[in-house]
């Protein structure tokens, strides 16, 4: 055990956050926590770091204990080059090599068998003994290889402070990586990272050897990785072993026990209570009852299992149907600036699909929407849209909402002809309450504006839905809620997303935008993955191929052919053949020949050779044609 909290509460102000918290982290455990929006994640993870105290109960931390913790939404703040900045993880070790460098240095200038040569080559001895350990020659190799999986090849002399915000949450996860504490604590890792770094993080946490706890909304990450899953709700956390996915099967069965046994007890509390009702009062039977009185003054009783979800409720009305042709990008052109995104790229959306958008970071794939989105309602000749198309776009970064507003103004003010009872509906199936309706919009959090901008998708009927990262700051109950209403609407969709598991379950075709040029999959994103995999693995074996085909073609024969040394001849004979050699030969048509080099014992010296060796005919040295 390296971590361990008993019967931990916390309270902010008045407020009960967690209550009787008792959880423990092994060596080399895979955790992830799960729970709504504030329903206490990061709480947790600041009392475990430090930065929090509890209220009651306690921690248990091993000594010397190294923790990492990466801040939701935290970056690399600093003046340095990004190779400068990793290099400072390994600072004490860098030092010590600086060290032996001035140990060489220093060594020529004394004499061999002085006092002073032997300490310094003693102390040298023992700094490259220690370097060597920490496998200090690596330190480049290291670096280089986790910042070019995070997607900064090439990039290791360019400024910190220069980077994007999501970037430099990127450099946060490489010096984390790099510095390998014992518990590494990870608030939201997977945002802001495409498939390709994505992939890479996933396979290097699974070599990792310290234990890991993340916090994550990211269905696929949190089953790659975790072994275990803590759920926190109600201000209690309840452990479920295995990943997510055997977490939702282990949560229904402990449900239905869970109630089924609360059912038995209530049936035999009522039956007890029925019998002393019916039975205290005789004089022949209050015994009994008074027995069963105590009974049920000593009876442990079950709580009522809480199986309410408390998620949002979508309903997309879809209206009339369009043309099959909903969209067709016509030889688009996609600058950002000066920077070309898309050359010539073409695709269809058709009317029922659920098209997603994928690619690398900063590849066009939100200017892309934006484009579609400007260019609705006018004659664009890169953007055809069919007839009867109704179209509604939900913004990742909420540059539609007005901060300053009310939540219900603002609502009211997008829907003018809107009753009250109707935009209070629409508000309360997104989870706000009477209160929040009236929170300026620039008071709420991340996952309450992306439920605004959810609801005003709703209040307007549209058969074309446009999504950009809708599952961003959202909750997994209203993942999965989306999901299921978006695969229920019978319109049509185009979306963005980095969340795998909500690819592979709503998207029917693929657009991925590779190299500047859109490529149109015509399936849905598992069957695209496993095509990706199929032909990385057909070229893959095309090179293994390629390379055995290599080693069997035998190089070109020189002019003269170089000769395998002859078996071993004694002295004496080797004596005729060198006479025979000095002697010009021959052959019976007039062209030269070649003898084979003759061998001698200084050029095979493993060859032992006896003391009376017998005879052999000379005539054991044959000659071999050049021509």
């Amino acid at each position: 055990m390296i971590f361990a909290i008993e019967n931990g509460q916390f309270y902010y102000e008045d407020n009960l956050i967690l209550q009787d918290i008792c959880v423990s982290v092994e060596k080399g455990e895979r955790i992830g926590i799960i729970g709504e929006n504030g329903a206490g994640k990061t709480t947790l993870l600041n009392l475990i770091i430090g930065k929090l105290s509890l209220d009651e109960g306690e921690i248990f931390v091993r000594k010397n204990l190294a923790i990492g913790y990466l801040e939701q939404n935290g970056g690399l703040e600093s003046e340095n080059t990004v190779l400068e900045e990793m290099r400072l993880v390994f600072y004490d070790l860098l030092s010590l090599e600086n060290k032996m460098r001035a140990l060489e240095q220093m060594l020529p200038t004394f004499k061999e068998d002085s006092v002073e040569y032997r300490k310094c080559a003693t102390e040298y001895s023992e700094a490259k003994k220690r370097f060597e350990g920490l496998d200090g020659y690596n330190v480049d190799v290291k670096i280089k290889t986790v910042l070019n999986g995070m997607g900064f090849l090439g990039l290791y002399e360019r400024k910190c402070s220069t980077f994007s915000g999501g970037e430099k949450t990127r450099l946060a996860i490489c010096k984390l990586l790099l510095q390998e504490p014992d518990l590494l604590i990870l608030d939201e890792p997977t945002n802001h990272l495409d498939f390709k770094t994505l992939f890479w993080l996933e396979n290097h946490l699974k070599n990792y050897k310290g234990a890991i706890l993340m916090v994550s909304h990211d269905r696929y990450f949190l089953d790659e990785l975790s072994n275990k899953t803590w759920e926190i709700k109600n201000c209690k956390l309840k452990e479920y072993k295995g990943n997510y996915t055997r977490y939702k099967e282990l949560k229904a069965e402990w449900a239905k026990t869970a109630q089924k046994e609360f059912d038995k007890q209530q049936v035999e509390i009522a039956k007890m209570e029925d019998y002393v009702a019916r039975n205290l009062v005789r004089a022949t039977t209050s015994k009994s009852a008074k027995s069963r009185v105590k009974k049920l003054e000593k009876m442990e009783r079950l709580e009522k299992p809480d199986l309410s979800e408390n998620i949002p409720v979508f309903s997309f009305e879809k209206g009339l149907d369009p043309t099959k042709d909903v969209l067709k990008v016509v030889d688009l052109e996609l600058f950002a600036g000066e920077k070309k995104l898309i050359n010539c790229g073409n695709f269809t959306v058709k009317r029922g699909e659920k098209v997603a958008i994928i690619g690398e970071n900063g590849t066009g794939k939100s200017t892309l929407l934006k484009s579609v989105i400007n260019s609705f309602g006018k004659y664009e000749k890169d953007f055809v849209f069919g007839k009867n198309v109704f179209l509604s776009y939900y913004d990742q970064e909420n540059s539609n909402l007005n901060f300053e507003n009310q939540v219900r103004l603002e609502m009211w003010d997008k829907f003018p002809k809107a009753t009250e009872f109707g935009i209070r509906r629409a508000l309360g199936r997104m989870l706000f309450s009477d209160e929040d309706m009236e929170k300026k919009i620039s008071v709420l959090s991340g996952g309450e504006r992306a439920r605004l901008g959810f609801a005003l998708m709703t209040m307007k009927s549209a058969n074309f839905l446009i999504f950009d990262e809708p599952t961003n700051h959202v909750d997994l109950p209203t993942r999965e809620s989306l999901e299921k209403a978006l695969k229920e609407f019978d319109g049509t969709v185009l979306f963005v997303s980095h969340d795998r598991y909500f690819l592979s379950s709503l998207a029917t075709k693929v657009v991925e935008i590779v190299d500047c040029n859109l490529q149109e999959n015509e399936m849905g994103f598992s069957e695209y993955l496993k095509a990706k995999e199929a032909e990385k693995a057909k070229l893959e074996q095309e090179r293994i191929d390629l390379e055995k085909e290599k080693a069997k073609t035998p190089s070109p024969s020189p002019s003269v052919r170089s000769m395998p040394s002859p078996p071993p001849m004694w002295p004496r004979w080797r004596r005729s053949a060198t006479s025979a050699r000095s002697r010009p030969k021959r052959s019976p048509r007039g062209l030269p020949i070649r003898l084979l080099p003759h061998w001698s014992p200084s050029s095979n010296p493993s060859v032992s050779i006896p003391k009376n060796p017998k005879p052999r005919p000379a005539t054991s040295w044959k000659a071999k044609r050049l021509f």
